[in-house]
C-alpha cells in the first residue's frame, strides 16, 4: 500500500557519538506551521533530555564563545598600538 503523508523533518547533526550520526525528528502534522526557532529550540530539548551526554553544542554557544575571543583579540591589539604610539611619539 502507498500512502502519502507529507511531514516536516528536523535533522540534527554533528552529534560526537561512536555510534549516532544524526537524529531525525518528525514534526506534528498540528505544529507544521509553527515559528521553525520554536521547533529548533524543542528539537534541540527533546535531544538533550533523550541523549544528555550527546556532545551536541548550539551554534549559537559556538558563535558566542567566538565572538568573545574575537573581541578579546582586538581589545588586545588596540592595546598594544596605543602602548606602541605612546612609547614611539610621546617619549
Amino acid at each position: 500500500m502507498i500512502k502519502g503523508v507529507n511531514h516536516r523533518i528536523v535533522e540534527i547533526t554533528g552529534m560526537n557519538s561512536d555510534y549516532f550520526e544524526k537524529a531525525v525528528l518528525y514534526v506534528r502534522p498540528g505544529k507544521s506551521e509553527t515559528d521553525s526557532i520554536k521547533i529548533d529550540s524543542e528539537a534541540r530539548s527533546e535531544l538533550e533530555r533523550l541523549v544528555p551526554d550527546s556532545g551536541y553544542k548550539r551554534k549559537s554557544v559556538i558563535f558566542t564563545a567566538a565572538l568573545i575571543k574575537l573581541i578579546c583579540a582586538s581589545a588586545m591589539m588596540f592595546s598594544a598600538a596605543l602602548i606602541f604610539y605612546i612609547i614611539v611619539y610621546m617619549m
